[in-house]
């Protein structure tokens, strides 16, 4: 079976409010997916529920034909980079590797000798950008201080 990422199903509610009702999606690499919408309408929910972040009602996730039973995350075989903060700033780069890699994964991350300095190093926050200014992959986003 080819790559694949299938979600089918999804619905969520905040409260008396439903934002996501039977969505279905499916991706393949080389694939350009695009989720339009207004603010608030929950194209970010739909994508933390995927990775496995975010409860909702119902959900039908599948990755290689691998039905996901836990958070999808953990599979290690999809990742996701949010627009807005997720990491406490009160935690060390070890701790966080530890929350979201693999046993094997982390050794790996720590071996690389540009990283292993970083391991005792906390997350910070300099700067908030809010909305569509937002961009995690521009510096100054998340900085790291010993």
């Amino acid at each position: 079976m080819r790559n694949c990422l299938e979600v089918d199903s999804i619905m969520k509610s905040f409260g008396e409010k439903t934002v996501l009702t039977d969505i279905y999606l499916r991706c393949e690499p080389g694939e350009i997916i695009a989720l339009f919408g207004w603010n608030g309408c929950g194209k970010s929910t739909l994508l933390h529920i995927i990775f496995g972040t975010l409860a909702c009602e119902r959900k039908f996730i599948r990755i290689n034909g691998k039905v996901q039973n836990k958070p999808a995350y953990r599979s290690g075989l999809i990742a996701y980079l949010p627009q807005h903060d997720f990491l406490p700033g009160n935690l060390s780069v070890k701790k966080v590797a530890h929350l979201y890699l693999s046993q094997e994964d982390e050794h790996l991350f720590f071996d690389d000798p540009c990283l292993e300095y970083l391991r005792e190093t906390k997350i910070r926050r300099r700067v908030t950008l809010s909305g569509d200014q937002a961009n995690p992959m521009l510096p100054g986003n998340v900085h790291f201080i010993r």
